[in-house]
């Protein structure tokens, strides 16, 4: 059961990974985009324990970008290695789409999972709601809340998990600078509240971002209901 716990928390850190965006001059009129827009950008992820030890890795490619009737289309594709930057845990891809001036984004299905050990693969199948960013955040805005619903079959196994993640008192909390490893970036801070439920299984936590307009995410932090933090993640590489 562990196993499932910590893969739906990997699940809820993608959905995280997903806003990106910044305006970029006559490229797409007033859309403003947390992300690094431009096809062919590359984004590196890496997740730490609560005591700093290196949990694993996330890479992000633009692999497509589609411009039509005022609407911008990104297709992000992704993939989770291990602590040794070896083995492939998991990959797939999202959409992020910017219209009207909103950015939201949204998982895809059917996303493979090669398990830690051989033999133990599994499938995920995804469905969420778009979350969105303000083009012009303020402190004290309210944001929209989400859910994501997750399927998980492992090998040998007849039935599928069922996984749901409700993100509820999304806001703005603050405007920062961070630094990480691939600079420093002028960010918006979000914080949001998460309950999972996983079969008979029920947790509670919280999480802050920070978000960089034409990058993404940049930090993320997660405190567990007692609100001791759990682990944190931090961008370390980014090519526009």
């Amino acid at each position: 059961m562990k196993r499932f716990k910590n893969l739906s928390l990997f699940v809820l850190n993608l959905l995280i990974l997903s806003a990106l965006m910044a305006f970029v001059p006559g490229d797409s009129g007033d859309c403003t985009m947390y992300i690094a827009s431009s096809k062919g950008a590359t984004m590196e992820l890496k997740n730490y324990s609560r005591k700093g030890k290196l949990q694993n890795i996330v890479r992000l490619n633009i692999s497509d970008k589609t411009e039509a009737n005022g609407k911008v289309m990104l297709n992000v594709d992704y993939a989770y290695y291990d602590k040794k930057d070896k083995d492939v845990k998991a990959k797939g891809k999202y959409k992020a789409v910017c219209e009207n001036g909103v950015f939201k984004f949204e998982f895809g299905a059917l996303t493979p999972v090669a398990g830690q050990q051989k033999g133990k693969n599994m499938k995920i199948e995804m469905e969420s709601d778009y979350l969105d960013i303000p083009a012009n955040p303020s402190v004290g805005q309210t944001l929209k809340n989400g859910t994501l619903t997750m399927k998980v079959q492992a090998e040998g196994m007849p039935n599928m998990f069922n996984t749901k993640i409700a993100m509820t008192d999304r806001k703005v909390v603050g405007l920062e600078k961070v630094t990480t490893p691939a600079g420093t970036f002028d960010c918006v801070k979000i914080t949001y509240n998460s309950e999972m439920k996983m079969s008979f299984i029920k947790t509670r936590s919280r999480t802050v971002e920070w978000f960089a307009k034409g990058v993404g995410l940049v930090r993320s932090e997660f405190y567990n209901k007692r609100g001791k933090m759990a682990g944190y993640t931090i961008l370390t590489k980014l090519k526009k």
